[in-house]
């Protein structure tokens, strides 16, 4: 995981809809990426209810996106660190 914040990489500590504007701002130039549950240095927070972080995703397609990259990263839906979104 990366330890710092850039153009293309934004940490955030819980999951807000507001982000939906950083996704798509990553959508309209050279791609990103938005990783949940990372404080501001990088550090993973970690999560305890995935269950809750899914269903705090406002739309079908990011949520169903999301459940897609964490079972092809660790096999099986389970709280994990944290979460890369976008």
């Amino acid at each position: 995981m990366h330890n710092k914040e850039s153009q293309i990489i934004e940490f955030r500590p819980f999951w807000q809809n507001e982000y939906m504007k950083i996704i798509c701002a990553f959508a309209n130039t050279e791609g990103g990426q938005l990783i949940v549950r990372v404080d501001g240095r990088g550090k993973p927070i970690g999560l305890k209810n995935l269950k809750k972080l899914l269903e705090d995703i406002p739309t079908n397609d990011l949520r169903e996106l999301v459940k897609r990259k964490i079972l092809r990263e660790s096999g099986k839906m389970r709280a994990g660190p944290y979460y890369v979104i976008a």
